[in-house]
């Protein structure tokens, strides 16, 4: 039991450690701030109050690391931190690529490559495109395309129906080819004999 003999004071005195104290703020109970279990915060008291700050940097997973950048490959390390690997020839604008080089989706390639390449096909009706549809009378190179990306790839069928290796090179058909290609082009030629699957047996 503690006493007052303080002049003027009217309240009661407070027993802390043994010692009668006028300083109320000395009797309040100690703060105890256990872990809440997240290795990305930290666990104090503060003002007598747990509690638990984030930690800046701090990640659990992969996902918390997202910087935004495509070209950076995100992970979170074994130590709760954020890494940001660079991913080689990975680009956002052609000012980040070598010289004669331009950014073509997000990856640096040489100027030549950032055109298309055109692959021109001659020849007869076994790679021609025939306007009649509703028959079987497809060149393989009507279908040719679906195969790339036009992006990069681009087929031009100038085959022609009853075309001869011979007639061919008089058609107006190979001048325009020649006309149209250019260094790093391509140029396929399918010519056959076609005979009438309807004969007479001797």
């Amino acid at each position: 039991m503690c006493w007052s003999f303080r002049v003027g004071y009217t309240g009661t005195l407070k027993c802390f450690s043994g010692l009668c104290t006028f300083d109320t703020s000395l009797c309040a109970a100690p703060c105890t701030c256990s872990s809440d279990g997240n290795a990305c915060t930290t666990d104090q008291c503060v003002n007598n109050v747990c509690q638990h700050t984030a930690i800046s940097g701090c990640c659990i997973s992969a996902s918390q690391c997202n910087d935004n950048n495509i070209c950076t490959t995100d992970s979170c390390s074994g130590n709760n931190l954020c890494s940001h690997s660079t991913i080689a020839s990975c680009c956002t604008s052609s000012s980040q690529c070598g010289s004669g080089q331009t950014c073509n989706n997000n990856i640096c390639v040489n100027n030549q490559l950032a055109k298309p390449i055109k692959i021109f096909i001659i020849g007869d009706s076994t790679a021609a495109i025939v306007p009649d549809l509703n028959t079987n009378e497809i060149g393989w190179g009507a279908e040719l395309q679906q195969y790339f990306d036009s992006s990069y790839v681009i087929i031009v069928d100038n085959a022609e129906s009853g075309a001869s290796s011979k007639t061919f090179l008089t058609r107006a058909s190979w001048t325009s080819t020649q006309n149209s290609m250019s260094a790093g082009d391509y140029l396929l030629y399918s010519l056959d004999i076609m005979t009438n699957p309807i004969m007479t047996l001797p």
